[in-house]
């Protein structure tokens, strides 16, 4: 049974910060319950700005 869904809203991403910004999202993950690798993925990807983009384009291009 579904009690409720929420949308998770990921923050920008922190390039200064990257490892605090991966422990915020991971908590956010924890709150909205996003359990599945995929979801938690498309997330993160959603997240990122441009740059971060295209400075992992390489690993985007094979996941």
């Amino acid at each position: 049974v579904i009690e409720s869904i929420t949308a998770c809203e990921i923050p920008p991403f922190w390039k200064q910060q990257p490892a605090l910004w991966f422990a915020q999202i991971e908590s956010l993950f924890q709150i909205h319950r996003v359990r599945s690798d995929d979801g938690r993925y498309h997330l993160v990807i959603g997240a990122l700005d441009s740059k971060a983009i295209q400075e992992i384009a390489d690993i985007l291009a094979s996941p």
